[in-house]
Order: C-alpha cells, then sequence, then structure tokens
C-alpha cells in the first residue's frame, strides 16, 4: 500500500505546483514520508517568502468596506494571491469577505490555500458557504483539493458535504485518499452508516477502487477497521469472491491481512470460506506475504477457519517446509497467544514436518511452553499438544511434565479428563515414559482424585499395549494415598486381568522399602 500513498502525494504535489498531470510521475519512487517532508516545506517557503508583503496587503484591506476588498482579491489579486493574503487576514475579516465572493472564485481560492493556515476561519465559515465551495469542487471531480480541505472543517458541517458525496462515492474514496491526518480520517468514518459503508464497497468494486479502499481502511484504527469489514462480510459471494481476486492480482495481501485479522471470528469465517481464497496461487500468495512481512500473527487468526484441504495445502507450501518459517509461525503464535489459532494444525502435519516444529519448539523458554499448555488446556487442544510432546526430546517432555505439575491440579486433571474421554491414553504413555519418577507420581494421584474408572481406563491401556514394564513401573508409583484406589481400579478390569494385575501390585507393596496398603 506504500505505492498508493506515493501516489495521493505526487497528486497533491502537482496540484501544489500547478504542474501537469503526470508530469512528476518519477516522484512516485520517493518514500511517502519524504514526499509529504518535502510538499509541506514548499507549501510553507510559497507562504513565508513573501510574508511581509502579504501581512501588508491583508492589513490595507481592513482600511476599505469589506465589498471593495472582496472585489479587489477577486479582479486585481487573482485566486492565488488572494489565498496568501487570506492566510494574514483575521478570521472575521476573511469570513466577511467570502460573503461577497462569487462560489466559484473562493472554489479557486481553495485550490492555492494552506488548509492548515486558515483553520479558524474554517471553523466560523457559514456552512451554507462551506457546502456550496464543496458542492462545486464535486461537479469539477476535484478530489485532491476535496481531501486536503475536508480534514481540517469543522465536524458540525461534515455530515452536509458526506450527504453531497452520497451519490458519488467514488469521488468521496479518491478525495479520502488525500486526506493527510489519519484522525479526520476516522472522524469521517465515524459518519458512514453501515449501509453507506456497503454502498462504498459495492462502488469501490464497481470503479476498480478497491485499492484505495483498502489502503483508506488500513489507515484506519482496529475498532473501526471491524466495523467496515464486518459490514463487507455480511454481502454477497460474488462480491467477497472479487475483494479476494483483487486483493491477489494487485498484491495487496500485505494490507489485507491485517485488516481481516481485525474483523470479529463470524466475518473471518465468512472471507475465509470464499472460494477464490481456496485457490492454491492465493494461498501461496497469503503465505508470501505473512513470511515477508512478519503477518504470521494475523495469518493464523485465519488458518482455524479455513477448510481441511486448504489447511493442508498451505502446509504443503515449501516455506512451510522450512525451519526459519515454522520459527516465526511459533513466534507469532507465542507473542500474539495464538497457540489456540496455531495448535489444530498439527493434527494435519506428517510425521517430519511434526518432528521439524518440535525441534524448533525446543528453543520456547519455559514461559512460551507454559502459554502453550494453557490455550491447549482452555481450548481444549490437548490431542494435538500431546502429539507435539511425543515428537520431543527426553529432556524437552520432562520440561513440558514439570510445567504441567507447575501450573496446578487443574491443568493436570483437564489433561486426563480429556485423555480419557478421547481414549488417547497411548500419546500418554509415550509421553509418560520421559517423565521422571516424582511427575509420574504426581499423574498418578491425579488419575487416582477423578476416580477408579479413569484409573481402571489408564491400566487397561497399559495391559492393552503389552508393555508390562511401564505397568509394573507405574505401579511401583503407589503409596499408601493410592493404593486402595488402584487396587479398586484392578477390581474394574475384565476378571481375566485381574488375578496377574493385583499380584503385581502386592509384590510390588511388600518390596523392601516399598509403601505397604493399609490392612
Amino acid at each position: 500500500m506504500h505505492g498508493l500513498a506515493r501516489h495521493a502525494e505526487r497528486l497533491k504535489m502537482e496540484a501544489l505546483l500547478d504542474a501537469a498531470p503526470g508530469s512528476l510521475e518519477f516522484l512516485e519512487e520517493t518514500p511517502a514520508a519524504e514526499l509529504r517532508a518535502l510538499r509541506l516545506a514548499l507549501r510553507d517557503d510559497f507562504f513565508d517568502r513573501h510574508h511581509d508583503r502579504f501581512a501588508r496587503i491583508a492589513a490595507c484591506s481592513k482600511l476599505l468596506p469589506v465589498s471593495v476588498s472582496a472585489l479587489i482579491a477577486r479582479k486585481a489579486l487573482g485566486p492565488l494571491l488572494s489565498a496568501r493574503v487570506t492566510a494574514h487576514l483575521p478570521p472575521g475579516n476573511a469570513i466577511a469577505m467570502a460573503r461577497h465572493e462569487p462560489v466559484g472564485f473562493l472554489t479557486d481560492v481553495c485550490l492555492y490555500t494552506d488548509p492548515r493556515r486558515v483553520r479558524p476561519m474554517l471553523a466560523g465559515m457559514p456552512a451554507a458557504t462551506i457546502i456550496a465551495v464543496a458542492g462545486e469542487l464535486a461537479r469539477r471531480g476535484d478530489a485532491v483539493t476535496m481531501g486536503e480541505m475536508a480534514g481540517y472543517l469543522p465536524e458540525t458541517v461534515m455530515p452536509q458535504v458526506l450527504a453531497l458525496l452520497a451519490t458519488d462515492n467514488a469521488l468521496l474514496l479518491r478525495a479520502s485518499l488525500f486526506i493527510d491526518e489519519d484522525a479526520a480520517l476516522r472522524r469521517l468514518a465515524d459518519l458512514i452508516s453501515d449501509a453507506h459503508a456497503v454502498a462504498i464497497m459495492q462502488d469501490a468494486d464497481r470503479h476498480g477502487l478497491w485499492p484505495v479502499a483498502l489502503y483508506l481502511m488500513q489507515r484506519l484504527d482496529a475498532p473501526r477497521r471491524a466495523r467496515f469489514g464486518d459490514a463487507l462480510a455480511g454481502q454477497d459471494d460474488i462480491l467477497i469472491n472479487r475483494l479476494v481476486r483483487a486483493i491477489h492480482d494487485n498484491g495487496l495481501w500485505p494490507a489485507a491481512l491485517p485488516i481481516l485479522a481485525d474483523l470479529g471470528k463470524v466475518s473471518r469465517g465468512r472471507l475465509a470460506a470464499a472460494s477464490a481464497v481456496h485457490e492454491p496461487e492465493v494461498i501461496e500468495d497469503i503465505v508470501a506475504a505473512a513470511e515477508a512481512h512478519d503477518l504470521w500473527p494475523a495469518l493464523l487468526t485465519l488458518t482455524p477457519l479455513l477448510d481441511e484441504d486448504s489447511q493442508r495445502r498451505l502446509l504443503a507450501l515449501p516455506a512451510l517446509q522450512q525451519p526459519v518459517t515454522l520459527a516465526h509461525i511459533l513466534r507469532a503464535a507465542d507473542a500474539g497467544e495464538r497457540w489456540a489459532d496455531m495448535l489444530p494444525l498439527l493434527n494435519l502435519m506428517d510425521d517430519a514436518a511434526l518432528r521439524l516444529m518440535a525441534e524448533i519448539g525446543e528453543a520456547l523458554d519455559d514461559a512460551a511452553v507454559q502459554s502453550l499448555l494453557q490455550a491447549a488446556h482452555q481450548h481444549r487442544l490437548w490431542s494435538q499438544a500431546l502429539r507435539l510432546t511425543g515428537a520431543l526430546s527426553e529432556a524437552q517432555r520432562q520440561r513440558a511434565g514439570r510445567l504441567v505439575l507447575a501450573a496446578g491440579p487443574s491443568m493436570l486433571e483437564g489433561l486426563l479428563r480429556h485423555i480419557a474421554r478421547h481414549d488417547e491414553w497411548l500419546l500418554l504413555i509415550e509421553w509418560h515414559d520421559a517423565l521422571l519418577a516424582d511427575t509420574r507420581r504426581e499423574l498418578l494421584e491425579a488419575s487416582c482424585r477423578l476416580g477408579d474408572a479413569l484409573v481402571a481406563e489408564w491400566l487397561g491401556a497399559l495391559v492393552g499395549a503389552g508393555i508390562n514394564l511401564r505397568l509394573q513401573d507405574t505401579l511401583a508409583l503407589c503409596n499408601t494415598a493410592t493404593h486402595a484406589r488402584v487396587e479398586a481400579a484392578i477390581r474394574r478390569l475384565p476378571e481375566p486381568q485381574q488375578p496377574e494385575l493385583l499380584a503385581l501390585l502386592a509384590s510390588i507393596s511388600h518390596e523392601p522399602g516399598a509403601l505397604h496398603s493399609p490392612a
């Protein structure tokens, strides 16, 4: 979108210098901020270079009847010099003279006016005069002057100016492009109803002005962007797909992604469901923009809303096989608290990609891992978290276990309930093997607190896996507090399994140094 900002500054420079349209096109290679600084410096120079002369003319005008001063301005000075002199007139005098000037002449003066210098005059100017001049500028199609002046008009008159442009949303968009200050653009946005916003978007599509509309939305703050975006998301599929295609064709994903991230979830889902979004070249373009402009936090708000096929296509892109890109995704998920958006993608990764993600994830600090685990707990994403945990090294699995315990009983019990509900004991068993004895004991005690049935499921999974050593190690964790619960759980298993397990529990309990169960 920097190109549009440079384009707007170039047009304003041509207007300031009264240059032929397109004659300063070479300036569009210059950063917009530098062009703006140059334009304002030139304008200051034009007004300050003959400051004393303009001030003396303004002083002389006060000695004459207002109607005579107005006539001299129109007949002798002309619009350019009148604009310079007006900057030195007391606001009341300038307003009084304006009453004696025709609208056409006032409009010509606006072309050469520095709105920063006449703000007090504009504040006191009759609304009818402002509306009349705005109407003449609209008739001429002078978007540059309209936009520059709009940022300095009194708020009380802006609704009337907006109503004047209600039938020409294309001109409204073009004029808004030339509003200098974002604060002024926000004030204008507050005057636009949702229905008018939809009409503006429809005309943006009709006149090929999507880039301008997106640039203006980009300059708004998040709540205002969300309001306009939500209004757009409520339109038909044809309009939304044309928007997506315009974004793609004009290379506007770097601007569009942050806007989409500010929308409500329903609106994001509506846009993510657009058929154009699922085209392979569009998905590739979106990922390229996220990687090049560090926009993964924004993209992660959309990925859960894509259908599974599109998610798989996204994960299959070459960029998603690069460690540096995966590191950026993990960093974005942590920095933007987007773990709940990122974790579901793990289920779609093949084992090689998951191992690579786990290897990169080992560089995360404890706070980041704790945040990931908290997201898995709050959003019931333990299946994905356990799959990632299973790909970690033994030391990192031990760290994850330690952090789960540090989070308190609620997280640990939530994990166990999830595993029981989804019959994912094998995922727990793989993780369990790497845990230190104290962590495994805490896990067993939490299971016992949740009841005999859950412990029975755990033991049944161990039996079903045919891993006697793991079973023996688990039973060896029993103490006086858990022995009775484990024994009761064993008695809930099928009868053929009970004798061997009860005997194993009894033998472990009576080994030297082991804790005995109560009589």
